[in-house]
């Protein structure tokens, strides 16, 4: 459901992709970036846990009446 990229420079961390609904709604697009990060293993670890509670919010909300 998640389609994603990382990338790193120096000190740099990101994260860009796109959230694919299981309703059949538009997808979520989503860009992360951190900008002189120390420890760059834990900015991805919290951009992980970013775009998961993004689609636990996604999940949560009630699908559109038609």
């Amino acid at each position: 459901r998640i389609r994603a990229k990382t990338g790193t420079l120096e000190r740099v961390a990101s994260l860009a992709g796109y959230i694919l609904r299981t309703d059949g709604r538009a997808p979520v697009a989503f860009a992360l970036l951190a900008n002189d990060v120390a420890d760059v293993p834990s900015a991805r670890v919290a951009f992980d846990g970013f775009v998961r509670g993004v689609v636990a919010q996604i999940d949560a909300e009630p699908a559109p009446v038609r």
